[in-house]
């Protein structure tokens, strides 16, 4: 963030100043301002854009002050109000990519995951629709310890690939394979009857299956409730909420390219 010389740090032996970025943990209170699934650009629709932001190791914002400057004035204070020391150095992808001009192989599971989706939709695939324009931005890694914030995520995650499923296409499969079925069957439960239409295997869909289990238990707020245990688990298991995130994401990036190959 801002705190009077913006400052980074690109080489873990020394301290370098840098007067290119700047880092904060904001801002993030309105759907436009929240951090973009990806690196690149944060925007407001016929207002303003911002080039060039990441998320570095401890869940902060940085932003190249070469672009912060375009920013309306308003705009500009804005992201000022959320100015905080830097808790580590920016982030690795922005390091490899914006200094030492090198492409970044480091793993995106939310990335990867929505650029399957992006291609199913412009694909036009019988099996699954994007069924709001939206929610592909709306989807984002969460960034901090609040369990709300992580409930959301998923929430969201949710809404944009699971509620995509088409049903009657995934039957149609199902009656062609001559696979059993009943009315009540949800697109998951089709899905895995079609992945397992030889009979001899009973593979699921774990990615999409714990992304509905999260979906519907983690905005509990009952004390000892399921929400509870599962927010334990999550951050016992993998440390943080933005990491338990990414891993599901894994899984459900891996559980996209195996549907794919379904109607192939």
């Amino acid at each position: 963030m801002w705190s009077g010389r913006p400052w980074c740090r690109t080489d873990p032996s020394r301290r370098t100043e840098c007067r290119a970025a700047a880092l904060c943990s904001g801002p993030r209170e309105s759907p436009y301002r929240r951090p973009p699934p990806a690196p690149g650009r944060e925007a407001c629709r016929a207002a303003w854009h911002l080039k060039g932001i990441d998320v570095n190791d401890a869940g902060q914002v940085h932003a190249y002050i070469v672009y912060l400057r375009n920013l309306p004035y308003s705009e500009q204070l804005h992201w000022l109000s959320f100015n905080e020391e830097p808790k580590t150095g920016i982030a690795q992808r922005a390091v490899a990519t914006d200094f030492k001009g090198e492409f970044s192989d480091l793993p995106n599971p939310l990335g990867k995951l929505l650029s399957i989706v992006q291609r199913w939709d412009h694909d036009r695939v019988p099996w699954w629709t994007l069924r709001d324009d939206n929610l592909i931005g709306r989807v984002n890694t969460p960034l901090t310890s609040s369990r709300d914030e992580w409930a959301e995520s998923f929430m969201d995650l949710a809404k944009l690939v699971v509620e995509g499923f088409e049903t009657k296409p995934i039957r149609v499969r199902l009656d062609q394979a001559q696979v059993p079925y009943t009315q009540d069957d949800k697109t998951i439960a089709l899905l895995e009857k079609l992945l397992n239409k030889d009979g001899k295997s009973t593979d699921r869909l774990t990615g999409l299956r714990n992304v509905q289990h999260l979906r519907s238990k983690a905005k509990g707020h009952v004390g000892g409730s399921d929400a509870d245990d599962l927010a334990h688990s999550a951050l016992t298991e993998h440390e943080s909420f933005a990491n338990h995130f990414k891993h599901v994401c894994q899984l459900v990036a891996g559980d996209l390219e195996t549907i794919k190959k379904l109607f192939l």
